[in-house]
């Protein structure tokens, strides 16, 4: 298979785990075969261990996420947060599985050519594979795309995203994680630690 360059160095790669889709000598992106877990504890291990594979796994964890969104019972998703065993935020997570949703059915050729960063790959995944896959023809999508011009491109083609949802800011994701962590604890709370709680809360908004 002649690359896109026009060499003859494949840019897929098979082997016993999946298939490797290779953008450069030093950056590629593993698409591990999937099969369907039995509970929440083996979708913890699978994406722990694709949490492992670093940036360049990137597609390949939101693949994951997606399918284990897409396969869990009513309630397994919150449980699967509130275990406080995953790696990575709630939100974090979700933005991953619309990008796996909307590109993970990226050819081999193509996704070689998305970038790593998950928040860039979310902005992609904004446009749709049919676009997303237009512009990497187009050359304006490639493994070096940054986050603002990942930006630019939706303000450019889906001007109605861009405009409806800023990013949240540094206050309200503390704020998520505080909620989360009074949800998870709070049960096993002892009445000292409880009346603990109410007066620091009454002391910072006096």
């Amino acid at each position: 298979q002649v690359g896109r360059n026009g060499s003859d160095e494949s840019p897929v790669r098979l082997n016993g785990f999946g298939i490797r889709c290779v953008g450069s000598p030093v950056a590629e992106v593993s698409i591990p075969i999937h099969t369907e877990p039995c509970g929440i504890n083996d979708w913890i291990d699978k994406i722990s261990r694709a949490w492992k594979g670093g940036p360049e796994n990137t597609l390949a964890l939101a693949r994951l996420l997606h399918q284990a969104r897409r396969s869990m019972k009513h309630g397994q998703w919150s449980r699967l947060w509130r275990s406080e065993r995953v790696p990575f935020s709630k939100r974090k997570a979700e933005m991953l599985v619309i990008v796996g949703q909307r590109l993970g059915e990226a050819n081999a050729n193509n996704c070689a050519h998305l970038p790593s960063s998950w928040r860039t790959l979310y902005y992609i995944a904004q446009l749709g594979q049919e676009l997303a896959e237009r512009l990497i023809a187009e050359g304006r999508i490639h493994r070096r795309l940054r986050l603002r011009q990942a930006r630019e491109l939706t303000a450019e083609f889906r001007p109605e995203l861009a405009a409806k949802r800023p990013e949240s800011s540094p206050l309200k994701r503390r704020l998520d994680r505080f909620s989360k962590f009074v949800l998870t604890h709070s049960a096993t709370w002892s009445r000292v630690d409880r009346q603990l709680f109410h007066a620091e809360l009454k002391r910072l908004f006096k």
